[in-house]
């Protein structure tokens, strides 16, 4: 039995390749969102290692998106939305995000023990000096 659906005003035969480019789609549209997100700086990255979730919280616009193993959910305080998806985009996703929380971790750390080399050269003259 053939389906067929309206889609942009024209009787179309229903496919897979219709449903594809929907799924493709939304995964473009969502992919562009979460770049955005992870662009800007005032975006917190959460990550939960046991529940394997991303969470990316961005108080300023009052949004948040999680990615789950088959779903993407964006929220606000007006709406919210569970859109399931392949789960290997779900995995490219998260995968951005790691390798967000990566280079923000590595500079952290470089901060972080820089100024421990500064305290101990400063300690170190202390005792130098006398």
């Amino acid at each position: 039995m053939l389906k067929f659906c309206i889609m942009a005003g024209r009787l179309i035969k229903w496919n897979a390749s219709v449903s594809d480019k929907k799924v493709r789609l939304e995964e473009r549209k969502l992919k562009d969102l979460i770049i955005g997100m992870l662009s800007d700086p005032e975006v917190q990255e959460l990550v939960s290692p046991k529940s394997d979730e991303y969470m990316l919280i961005d108080e300023v616009n009052q949004m948040n998106l999680c990615i789950e193993a088959s779903s993407i959910k964006v929220a606000n305080h007006a709406y919210s939305m569970d859109i399931q998806l392949r789960m290997k985009f779900c995995e490219e996703m998260k995968k951005l995000v790691k390798d967000k929380v990566e280079v923000d971790r590595q500079q952290k750390k470089k901060t972080m023990f820089k100024n421990q080399i500064d305290l101990l050269d400063k300690l170190t003259k202390n005792y130098k000096d006398k």
